[in-house]
């Protein structure tokens, strides 16, 4: 899994901030073999706010080549950090 993002200042003094993001990644089973095909990407945008209750996040993402049955894109609404 690889992520490459871009975060750029929105309202600096009020601690927002956006974000352009890239994606990578491969879901294997464990006794599957490693392989170079198969990678599924997505692109995205996004909103990140230190707020005065903690770190909120909003985020749209693309799947560049959605499977039969996947959704061509998705939201996703976070409140609090990432361990």
């Amino acid at each position: 899994f690889t992520n490459i993002e871009f975060i750029f200042p929105i309202a600096r003094d009020q601690g927002v901030m956006g974000v352009l993001f890239y994606d990578i990644g491969l879901v294997m089973h464990e006794d599957d073999d490693w392989t170079t095909t198969g990678y599924r990407s997505s692109v995205g945008v996004g909103l990140r706010w230190l707020s005065p209750i903690g770190p909120l996040r909003l985020v749209w993402g693309h799947n560049l080549d959605p499977q039969d049955g996947e959704d061509d894109s998705v939201w996703d609404f976070t409140i609090g950090g990432i361990f």
